[in-house]
Formats: C-alpha cells, structure tokens, sequence
C-alpha cells in the first residue's frame, strides 16, 4: 500500500513538477520578449521631410532628435554595393541606397540574403537605427543613415 502510494504520489510531483516547468518557460519567454520591447529604438513619428528640415535647421539638434532611433519608409532602390564600411563596423555588408520625397536614404546590413530579392529601379520598404541626418548631399540634399537596415 505504501509502495503504490508513493508511486502515485511521485507520479502527482512528476506533472506538477512538469507544469511548473511549462509555466516557467512560458513566463521567461514573456520576460524576453518584454526586455526586446523595452530595449528597442523608439520610432520615429516625423515625416522624412520633416527630418531634413530639422537638419537644415540644426544639424546637431536633428542628431541629437533622431540618432539611434528606428525608421521605416519605402524608397527607390537606387543601388545595392558591398560596403567597405561595414567592414569597419564588423564584417562584410551591403549598403543600399534608395530616394523617397527627395530623400536620400543609405542603409547598411550584414544579411546579403535580404538585399538579394531588391532590384534597383523598384520599390522597396527599408527599417532600420538611424545614424546621421545629414543636409549637405549636392545631388539629393538630405540624406539619412541607416544601420542593421532590414528589407
């Protein structure tokens, strides 16, 4: 009697043992997901024409605004290149280069496989941290950096 209580008794512990476990996982990856959240650049509301006005303005201001938030826009696919840059950063990427509302738009990635689909002359939708504003380029005139762009 004793044996056979026991066994139901390890078998009871065995699931709740086994539910507590399934909770547990499901609470870190809800704690995971909370921090990705958390830790994610704020998204930039402002149109591109107001970013280019605010480093017309004030370069130093539209850094001090935009730098190291995200952005997504769509764009022209102007050019895909290899980036020597990247290298820089730490290993080999692409940078594309793409126009929206007279907006120039340079965004670096690592991952060939997501500029690959790209064609230039297409439109394409580009997320990524921003890294400059800048209000000098002479053929567009703003131009704004994107770093770990996606596509």
């Amino acid at each position: 009697m004793k044996t056979h209580f026991r066994l139901k008794s390890i078998g009871r512990f065995s699931l709740v043992l086994s539910i507590v476990s399934f909770v547990g996982c499901a609470t870190l990856d809800q704690v995971s997901s909370d921090i990705k959240k958390a830790t994610a650049p704020v998204a930039i509301t402002d149109t591109l024409a107001q970013i280019c006005q605010a480093a017309k303005s004030n370069k130093a201001q539209a850094e001090s605004l935009y730098v190291g938030k995200s952005l997504t826009t769509n764009g022209i696919v102007k050019s895909i290149d290899s980036d020597y840059m990247v290298d820089i950063k730490g290993g080999a990427g692409w940078r594309v280069f793409l126009t929206a509302d007279k907006v120039g738009i340079g965004a670096w990635t690592k991952n060939k496989a997501s500029v690959t689909p790209l064609v230039v002359g297409k439109t394409a939708k580009v997320s990524g941290v921003v890294e400059s504003v800048t209000n000098a380029d002479r053929f567009v005139g703003c131009v704004i950096s994107l770093g770990n762009a996606t596509f």
